[in-house]
């Protein structure tokens, strides 16, 4: 059975230097596929990079609720024209997240609503952090 790694770091600092070792160990143990889910338009950049690199390795893009303080309005149109990338195959990491309640919760549901927007104009599904202790479904 193949398996898919949906939420890998890859552009993580970690793999800098055998970043092609892990990817062929995580193969012979029938991982043959990898979503990297970019947190923020630098990391989300990143993400299409690999994508591009490896066949295997496929995109994510968007603004995760702790980097929220980074974006700016501009930052949503630079994700909508990422999400027409080829290997890009969903909008995130992206979500709610009260329980280190760094971003106000009204600011983090204004940026959670615009990347579903961008989700669902360009087809792409969420790759969603949604924090067990809040009420997401208001």
């Amino acid at each position: 059975m193949l398996l898919v790694d949906s939420h890998a770091h890859l552009f993580y600092p970690d793999f800098n230097d055998d970043l092609d070792e892990v990817l062929a160990r995580a193969v012979a143990a029938n991982i043959g596929l990898f979503v990297v889910p970019g947190t923020n338009i630098e990391t989300s950049r990143q993400a299409i990079a690999l994508a591009e690199r490896y066949p295997s390795v496929f995109a994510s893009v968007g603004i995760h609720p702790l980097d929220i303080g980074e974006s700016g309005e501009a930052d949503f149109h630079t994700l909508e024209e990422f999400s027409k990338h080829p290997k890009v195959v969903a909008i995130g990491e992206i979500g709610l997240d009260y329980y280190y309640d760094k971003s106000p919760r009204a600011t983090q549901q204004k940026v959670y609503r615009k990347q579903i927007e961008i989700a669902v104009r360009r087809n792409r599904r969420p790759h969603e952090r949604l924090d067990g202790r809040c009420n997401c479904h208001r």
